[in-house]
């Protein structure tokens, strides 16, 4: 049976791939190592590396880039952590003598080193970009995540492996993100939903209403007035929770907006009222 040990940038630039690859051969019996190559920025632990015992790294790439795989506006941006460094390149080198494995590890729409400027990140249904996230539905993002993948097959690698390749809801977990107020499942959902030109342009393409938008903008401010005013006026709250696919019935019986009149309620339940 194959089996394969996550590495981060920091286990390699720490200890060096020799002596991580070896101890992960010998003294763990596996015969793989997935090398993160494209990661998004970090701060963890490490109790044996000789290097640091707490290491921030920044994010971007650490293999060599070769621009000319990248024919749009996005391309992979050397982590200045990486030193110079090729770490996927070294893990290879040092995996081949030894029979072990190695596969590439790829954070491909999670870009923390990209603002909101950024070609095809993501918009909520207010016109906000998300800095960092890159919509799937971009015909820009998929020429960049095909090209990723090819820049990455140029090494001899058994596998990629590929994280945050789909949408990024409202929560994703952002560097320092902070929500303080607990504004419930269904707001978190709306907030999270994509709303950017190449999302309203499929959207169109399966006959979505465009009014949707003016619908999940009042339904977000709704969903979130509550809550804000209970914090002014220091008086109990009390909202209802359910899961998103129940939202029309939800805010209909909540009184928080109509459903929009081109959703059909299939099968939802009265949601329990339960105190905020």
């Amino acid at each position: 049976m194959h089996s394969s040990v996550y590495c981060l940038p920091a286990d390699l630039l720490g200890e060096g791939a020799d002596r991580v690859v070896g101890t992960v051969r010998d003294r763990a019996g596996v015969s793989g190592v997935t090398v993160a190559a494209c990661y998004h920025a970090s701060r963890d632990i490490y109790p044996h590396n000789p290097a640091y015992r707490v290491a921030s790294l920044a994010p971007g790439a650490f293999y060599a880039v070769d621009p000319s795989v990248y024919p749009g506006p996005l391309r992979p941006a050397v982590s200045p952590s990486a030193a110079g460094r090729d770490i996927l390149a070294e893990a290879c080198r040092a995996a081949a003598p030894l029979g072990v494995q190695v596969s590439a590890w790829a954070v491909l729409l999670h870009r923390d080193d990209l603002d909101d400027r950024a070609a095809g990140v993501q918009e909520n249904c207010f016109g906000d970009r998300f800095l960092g996230r890159l919509c799937p539905a971009s015909p820009a993002v998929r020429d960049y995540v095909l090209a990723v993948t090819r820049d990455l097959c140029r090494y001899p690698i058994a596998a990629l492996r590929a994280e945050a390749l789909h949408y990024q809801g409202a929560a994703h977990g952002h560097h320092h993100e902070r929500c303080l107020e607990d504004f419930g499942e269904i707001t978190r959902f709306l907030l999270g939903l994509c709303f950017c030109p190449a999302c309203a342009g499929q959207a169109a393409g399966h006959d979505v209403d465009a009014s949707i938008t003016a619908w999940m903008r009042r339904a977000s401010r709704n969903a979130m007035k509550p809550r804000i005013q209970c914090v002014v006026t220091h008086k109990p709250l009390r909202f209802a929770a359910a899961t998103p696919p129940q939202a029309s019935a939800t805010f209909a019986r909540s009184g928080v907006v109509a459903p929009h009149p081109r959703w059909t309620r299939v099968g939802a339940t009265a949601p329990k009222n339960r105190a905020g």
